[in-house]
């Protein structure tokens, strides 16, 4: 996935909730680089450099970062065929911080 920026709906921003606090996600790490999957993950842009930090997470880590903030994800060992039937790979589960 290519680097990006994540917007906000308009109608969850500060102008319609008092409890907006940003444009803030959280991801639950489920795998680990060099166990599960041996190359490609999340990427941050920082002085237009990609830093690739799947390297620094554990299973059970969580991840928090303004989706303002340039990021992507590099194919995940893209030379292996895909398989439905195994866990294996990079798995995260994630969530926006919006107010309900």
């Amino acid at each position: 996935m290519q680097a990006h920026t994540d917007t906000t709906s308009p109608i969850v921003s500060r102008e319609f909730h008092r409890e907006f606090i940003g444009n803030y996600v959280v991801i639950l790490v489920l795998s680990q680089r060099g166990i599960d999957y041996t190359t490609g993950g999340t990427y941050l842009v920082f002085e237009d450099k990609q830093i690739l930090i799947d390297d620094d997470f554990r299973p059970g880590d969580l991840l928090i970062y303004d989706q303002n903030t340039q990021h992507g994800v590099l194919g995940v060992d893209p030379n292996k065929p895909l398989d439905f039937r195994s866990l294996r790979g990079r798995l995260v589960a994630l969530s926006t911080l919006y107010p309900y």
